[in-house]
């Protein structure tokens, strides 16, 4: 470590000469002048496709996730529909009392087709 006599400032001259800051500064200058508009731009053909690889996989996973919302909200409609289904059934089977065999039965594939929609909204 050199440090210059009568500056209060130390210079290391083995930091002026490691390659590793210097591409750093050299990276930093390219970046700069690309945000300010002064260079061109650096393209790396390997790293663009595999960016765009990853654009593609997040298109499609958002799209995953948009059809998975749209089949919990449905299956959320099917399980009010059969909710309403089965008190409808059960009514009917308590005033009818010739359809209660057959409604009860409904009432029951009603409640065991709930269960499964709930089981699988879970």
């Amino acid at each position: 470590m050199k440090a210059q006599p009568n500056s209060g400032a130390v210079v290391l001259s083995d930091d002026l000469k490691n390659p590793a800051m210097e591409k750093l500064d050299l990276c930093t200058r390219q970046i700069l002048s690309e945000k300010l508009g002064r260079g061109s731009k650096t393209v790396d053909l390997e790293l663009e496709g595999q960016i765009e690889l990853l654009r593609e996989n997040k298109r499609k996973y958002q799209n995953v996730i948009k059809l998975a919302q749209a089949l919990a909200n449905q299956l959320a409609q099917i399980m009010q529909t059969q909710r309403q289904l089965g008190d409808a059934f059960a009514d009917l089977s308590l005033k009818s009392p010739e359809l209660h065999v057959s409604l009860d039965f409904l009432l029951v594939n009603t409640s065991v087709l709930h269960k499964a929609v709930r089981f699988l909204t879970a």
